[in-house]
């Protein structure tokens, strides 16, 4: 007991005289008394002008100096003012280490500093000189040891420990960076509310470390970053450095920081209200993992062009990914991206990225808007087809696995739910199916395809090959569709529309080759189409045309811009417009933008079609020479024409005709040829009974018949042995050259013939002929004797000519005789019998009396001949 209060009382004897020094000390040590070393040794060190109001000892809150008002001047190139003021600075010194005779820092406290940083229009900062100078003081002559190339002892950072302060504490600071280089002009952010706290600052253990702040645009401390860094190690090596560091933003509109987005962007933000929160754990050399949530409400961007590409958007990023910079991996345990109803996730590892990288990765996008594609990669557009448009929403998945060299990838786009469209050629509405798939591996320059696949409605395409070389490729590609069903593609492609097409088809193609001299195969068949086709005139309605076993073939060869095509056509059999065919066949080639087409033959019509034409691709200008054999005209004409029921016959022809296809105004075809019409029928003309009631119905001559004209038994139609013309055709008129019709025979006479010439208008039908009609020399004969004045028509070979003209239409036409000639002739001739008479008058000439025939009165037959005189001249 004794001696437990002797060391009491020595205790007491040595604390309270150092109690009662310490709380003497601040009013008996007047630290401003050297103020004006501190602030010659700040203004050496710095380069500028430094003051503060006073400083004061601390010891009750620890062993240290607080000093009120500090300043440090602003570079008088940037103005006056000051760069850095705080309102107050604390700092507190270790103890232990000053019995040791060592000086150290514990704790060093800023309360309420305020930074001035600037930016002029050179794109310096205010700063760079105490950089330099920094840079300056701290620069040392080069040692002995340096020239001769003999290196200093390395001084180990746990030597550096003691400098080190334990722990630095900033308070409700503020720091405002100006900026006049902006394009805008002079700008301002202010960043204030700043706490900033680190403790435990040591090289052996973790700093713990604690940043907030109040970004601008807030009402708040909206930035927070908490966590701990370290420990550093004797060996200093920042790879190996741990960091264990939770971020956190909120209430941060992106508008407010357009300024300082560089120009040039594709795309800038109005607004936004981004919210995130990210943990960082780990060491490069070790693995980082990192983990975040952002999140972007109202996100609105603006195109170069000022429109908005994204409109008030929201916007979710979520990842958890660890990163390895010693190892070369990166591994994504989770990478999903919502903007609106669109997903986006990345899975997978990528080794060896520093070096030769390899990766096996996932991509997902399930109803991904299509309309993102152009926002966020605008160059999309560039690649698309002109007039090309889609919308709407797609899945899609994509997988990698391997390198560079040795790849294995796949991918399957799911587009169903997307609206595609190309012009006016092409759409394809939502609902209708679209995939595109493909399986490839490349290995070196060689890519294979096992196989690729597109599908859409109810066809098919895949491929399979190789392509090889990626600089020049080289491809050799087998193409296919399995057969597909038509129904419904007359929806996407409003040119099948009108042709209600029903069936299926096959298509199979290959392409060998770079493609500046590639070779190209391609075959499509067809086992059964039917297509509705339009009707001659619009009384009767369209019917449907089949087609059956239908087999294409096409060689094309590429080189640079050069194509050369040949192929073939056959057709075994089918139906257009009621009429039959069977065995067409056709051979095509193409070269120099010209489409030849030679050898086409058909069956049709019970006769022979031939055909070789020309079409140029670039002026569109066609050329084509039929040839016809004995096809059965009426059911050509009742089928492809308006004039139904005008001919009947075999009809064989050889024609040429050209025009313009594709011009804003019909292009009128020019024609010319010849034809012929064996055993034919004008089903709506009668025109040897008409000419003939027409001549027997003059007064006159109907005189001499004693109506026998009446009683002319009239058929319906006109029957012929043959008709033939050579025609040619011009702004659809057809010129009629010499057309004979020969046997022209009713069903009381034949042996007629009858010859036109004249004109006939395509399009609206209507008949401009002229011509004549020649009976036998049998009927010639008869009719002369019934009435005499009719040989005044009979030519020299005996027969009677009798002309006339057609007029009306194809369908109405309306033959009318020569009424004004028959008269003309027929006077001539009375006139030239009185002349006979008057001349036997004169020279005295007796009339033989004729017994067996009583004669008539002088007066009668005068007044018979004055009668017959007045009928033709009527």
């Amino acid at each position: 007991m004794k001696k437990l209060k002797k060391i009491i009382i020595i205790a007491l004897c040595v604390i309270l005289p150092l109690i009662a020094c310490v709380i003497a000390a601040p009013f008996v040590i007047d630290l401003n008394n050297y103020k004006g070393k501190i602030v010659s040794i700040a203004k050496s060190s710095l380069g500028r002008d430094m003051d503060f109001d006073n400083i004061e000892l601390s010891l009750f809150s620890g062993l240290g100096a607080d000093i009120h008002g500090l300043r440090i001047a602003e570079n008088p190139t940037f103005g006056k003012g000051d760069f850095v003021s705080l309102e107050r600075l604390q700092l507190k010194i270790k103890l232990l280490p000053l019995l040791k005779k060592q000086v150290q820092v514990g704790e060093l406290i800023l309360e309420k500093p305020r930074i001035q940083l600037i930016k002029n229009k050179k794109g310096e900062f205010n700063f760079n000189d105490i950089a330099g100078s920094q840079a300056t003081s701290t620069a040392k002559p080069e040692s002995k040891e340096a020239k001769t190339g003999n290196k200093p002892p390395t001084v180990g950072v746990s030597s550096l420990a003691g400098l080190l302060i334990s722990a630095f504490t900033l308070n409700e600071g503020q720091i405002v960076f100006t900026d006049e280089s902006s394009p805008e002009g002079t700008t301002s952010t202010t960043v204030d509310m700043l706490d900033l706290k680190l403790s435990d600052i040591s090289i052996n253990n973790p700093i713990n470390t604690f940043i907030a702040c109040r970004l601008p645009g807030s009402t708040k401390q909206n930035l927070t970053i908490k966590g701990s860094l370290g420990p550093l190690g004797d060996a200093m090596d920042m790879s190996r450095l741990f960091a264990s560091i939770a971020l956190s933003l909120h209430d941060f509109n992106l508008g407010d920081y357009k300024r300082f987005i560089p120009a040039g962007m594709s795309m800038t933000p109005v607004s936004g209200a981004v919210a995130l929160d990210v943990s960082l754990k780990g060491s490069m050399a070790g693995g980082i993992n990192v983990e975040g949530d952002v999140q972007c409400g109202e996100l609105t961007l603006t195109g170069a062009d000022g429109t908005n590409v994204l409109d008030k958007a929201n916007l979710t990023f979520r990842e958890k990914i660890n990163f390895s910079q010693e190892k070369g991996t990166l591994d994504i345990q989770q990478m999903d991206i919502k903007l609106n109803e669109s997903s986006l996730s990345l899975l997978g590892r990528v080794e060896g990225f520093s070096t030769k990288p390899q990766w096996d990765v996932t991509f997902r996008a399930q109803g991904f808007d299509t309309n993102y594609a152009f926002v966020f990669c605008p160059s999309i557009r560039d690649t698309l087809p002109k007039d090309t448009t889609f919308s709407g929403m797609m899945g899609m998945e994509v997988t990698s696995k391997g390198n560079m060299d040795n790849l294995q990838a796949s991918c399957t786009l799911e587009m169903k739910d997307v609206d595609l469209r190309y012009g006016e050629t092409f759409h394809k509405p939502k609902s209708v199916p679209c995939q595109i798939s493909f399986n490839a591996t490349k290995s070196g320059e060689n890519i294979q395809l096992n196989p690729l696949a597109f599908t859409v409605h109810t066809m098919s395409l895949k491929a399979t090959g190789s392509v090889n070389g990626l600089a020049n490729p080289r491809f050799d590609l087998l193409l296919g569709a399995n057969t597909s069903a038509l129904q419904g593609w007359d929806d996407m492609v409003p040119a099948l529309k009108e042709y209600d097409a029903e069936g299926d088809f096959a298509f199979k193609a290959s392409i060998k080759g770079p493609l500046n001299d590639a070779a190209i195969n391609m075959q499509l068949s067809v086992p059964k189409i039917a297509l509705k086709t339009s009707a001659a005139d619009e009384k009767t309605p369209a019917q449907k045309s089949v087609i059956e076993a239908l087999e294409m073939k096409v060689h094309a060869d590429k080189k640079d811009s050069d194509i050369k095509a040949s192929g073939s056509l056959a057709v075994k059999k089918g139906v257009v417009q009621s009429s039959p065919f069977e065995k067409m066949q056709a051979q095509f080639n193409f070269q120099n933008d010209i489409l030849n087409v030679h050898g086409f033959q058909v069956n049709v019509f019970q006769g022979i079609v031939t055909l070789d034409s020309t079409f140029d691709m670039k002026t569109s200008k066609w050329s084509a020479k039929p040839v016809i054999k004995n096809i059965q005209v009426a059911e050509a004409m009742d089928n492809f024409t308006s004039y139904k029921g005008t001919f009947r016959g075999l009809f064989s022809g050889t024609f040429s005709a050209n025009s313009v296809a594709g011009s804003e105004s019909k292009s009128p075809i020019d024609a010319s040829g010849s034809f012929r019409l064996d055993n034919g029928e004008l089903l709506n003309l009668t025109l040897v009974d008409t000419i003939l009631e027409s001549l027997f119905g003059m007064q006159g001559v109907s005189t001499y018949l004693g109506g026998e004209g009446g009683k002319l038994k009239k058929q319906q139609s006109t029957f012929f042995d043959s008709m033939d013309s050579h025609f040619t055709m011009v702004n659809s008129k057809v010129t009629l050259n010499d057309l004979a019709m020969h046997n022209v025979h009713t069903e009381e006479i034949s042996g007629s013939d009858a010859y036109m010439e004249g004109l006939v208008a395509c399009d609206t039908g209507d008949l401009a002929l002229k011509g004549k009609i020649m009976l036998s020399p049998d009927y010639s004969a008869t009719l002369a004797k019934k009435a005499e004045p009719l040989n005044s028509l009979i030519n020299p070979e005996k027969r009677m000519v009798l002309p006339m003209t057609i007029t009306g239409t194809m369908s109405k036409p309306k033959p009318l005789l020569d009424a004004a000639y028959v008269a003309k002739a027929t006077a001539q001739y009375y006139a030239k019998k009185e002349l006979e008479k008057l001349g036997g008058k004169l020279t005295g000439s007796k009339q033989q009396d004729d017994k067996s025939q009583p004669q008539q009165p002088q007066k009668k037959e005068e007044g018979t001949i004055n009668k017959l005189f007045k009928g033709l001249f009527k």
